[in-house]
């Protein structure tokens, strides 16, 4: 049974609120007081229409909220509409949306109220004017036996739903399992991944080499300052001496340049390996954090023009240093032949007097 009835900015209604007594209630009014929009705000809560905007009242702006509200014995029920919302509050806790003609379960069995309770001003007369299948399915109604069929229709609506869910579930499963397919190729990326990362562990300590290398231009400078310093020794034997020095220590730097040379080649083959690697890896989106790595190659280009840089100019001191030896060279056929004119030991200074031969001989050993 309703109580009370309260009726907001629905046509002529600003705010309206009637309490019902319990059995026959009657309503009048001159024409055009409201009554059949009272009687259109019950159906507007109980059947869900009429739809559109018949309710909108000539005093609202069109922002304003048109609400009816019915409490019955069992609970309360609130319709509300505006251009931002259309739904029924049940119990002013839960929130359904008002859907085309459709009235939300909870609602309706709520309320317990379908088009038989309602009898309008030129409606046929109830029962005595209808069919007779029609007195029946009325009846059936008004004792309940329709729940048979309103379960059936529920339980297939339910059923229908859940089919479409199953099928909508079973096509994400089977999306799903072919991209997982899709990703078998991870194990043998892992692998990849840790050759990758043992050829950056290498580089790494490559890089150290290197930078132990680095004061390898200022020991070259050095070397061309002492080899500038030594060029009077062949006038003494003491600068004779240090000249020796200085070619074990050229013979060294040979050596240095040769392991640096070795040492680019093996930059040379990793930045080869990296390119390989860096091929494969591009196709795979998935492993956007190797372009980091592809970064830090960049940056070994660089230090590999560097390492170019120190072997050319490793070059061109080794050709000073061969000019030096001839220099070198050149110094000992002139002290040779000093020797052969003073006639003097180089290393005790005592005379020496040989025949030509012996003179000759002497020198060779020398």
């Amino acid at each position: 049974m309703i109580k009370s009835v309260k009726i907001q900015n629905v046509q002529s209604h600003e705010l309206t609120e009637l309490e019902f007594s319990s059995g026959v209630n009657v309503i009048k009014g001159t024409s055009d007081s409201g009554k059949s929009a009272f009687i259109r705000s019950l159906k507007f809560v109980l059947q869900n229409r009429p739809g559109g905007n018949w309710a909108h009242p000539h005093f609202a702006d069109d922002k304003a909220l048109t609400s009816v509200a019915l409490e019955f014995d069992n609970g309360a029920i609130k319709r509300q509409k505006n251009k931002k919302e259309n739904c029924y509050i049940v119990n002013n806790k839960e929130k359904f949306e008002a859907l085309r003609s459709d009235i939300p379960d909870k609602v309706q069995l709520l309320t317990n109220m379908t088009d038989i309770n309602f009898q309008s001003q030129f409606d046929k007369y109830f029962l005595l004017q209808d069919s007779p299948g029609e007195v029946g399915r009325k009846l059936n109604t008004v004792v309940g036996l329709d729940v048979i069929d309103s379960t059936i229709k529920f339980i297939n609506g339910v059923v229908s739903k859940e089919t479409i869910a199953i099928e909508r579930n079973t096509e994400e499963r089977d999306s799903i399992q072919q991209k997982l397919e899709g990703f078998k190729f991870l194990a043998k990326v892992d692998d990849k991944i840790k050759t990758i990362t043992n050829l950056f562990f290498d580089k790494e300590i490559k890089e150290a080499l290197l930078a132990k290398l680095e004061p390898l231009p200022k020991l070259i400078h050095q070397f061309e300052n002492e080899i500038k310093a030594k060029k009077e020794w062949l006038t003494v034997e003491k600068k004779f001496k240090k000249m020796n020095q200085v070619i074990t220590v050229a013979k060294n730097l040979t050596e240095k340049i040769n392991i640096l040379n070795e040492l680019a080649e093996k930059v040379r083959y990793i930045h080869a390996k990296t390119e390989t690697m860096k091929r494969f890896l591009i196709s795979e989106h998935y492993y956007i954090p190797l372009k980091e790595k592809i970064k830090q190659r960049s940056e070994i280009d660089l230090k590999l023009k560097a390492i170019s840089y120190l072997h050319q100019t490793a070059t061109n001191e080794s050709e000073r240093l061969r000019q030096g030896k001839e220099e070198l060279e050149k110094g000992k056929e002139l002290y040779i032949s000093k020797f052969k004119l003073i006639k003097q030991c180089p290393f005790c200074g005592s005379k020496v007097n040989l025949t030509k031969e012996k003179m000759n001989e002497f020198i060779a050993k020398w």
